[in-house]
């Protein structure tokens, strides 16, 4: 019986140590993205690109979302339920539905937000299926709203 202890501690020290290696805890989806393209910014990269007015920033939380805890300033609210659906639409009904020019698949400055990075993650990965270059604010609403107190 303490044969079997001892794997067993021998696992679970084993599992210790190589899994930070492979994981990241502040961005628990990273092991989907090794190997890829850098698709995360942070609360100073965000703020660099909207001081020199070079963002596009979707928020994919919704609507009621919005209003109970409020948004980044100068985001456009596409739920991403809607967000295939709306990348998809020719720039004329985008523009009327949206209010804002369709961005380009070339465009550097297209930028995902929603409440923690969870969400709009997985908005740019449905992007980046079509075609699309996206980033991803990983710190979400609650990091901008932290970052202004």
């Amino acid at each position: 019986m303490a044969k079997g202890r001892g794997f067993f501690w021998l696992f679970v020290l084993a599992t210790l140590v190589v899994t930070p290696f492979f994981l990241d805890f502040r961005d628990p989806l990273s092991f989907l993205r090794k190997g890829e393209r850098l698709v995360n910014i942070d609360l100073a990269q965000l703020k660099k690109m909207q001081a020199a007015n070079d963002i596009q920033l979707i928020d994919v939380r919704e609507p009621a979302e919005l209003e109970e805890a409020g948004q980044i300033p100068g985001a456009t609210n596409i739920p991403l339920g809607d967000v295939e659906e709306a990348f998809l639409m020719d720039p004329k009904t985008f523009l009327e539905t949206y209010n804002i020019k369709k961005p380009e698949k070339s465009d550097a400055n297209l930028v995902f937000t929603c409440r923690s990075g969870v969400r709009s993650l997985r908005a740019v990965k449905i992007l980046e299926e079509l075609g699309y270059k996206p980033l991803n604010f990983k710190d979400g609403y609650l990091g901008w709203a932290k970052g202004e107190l």
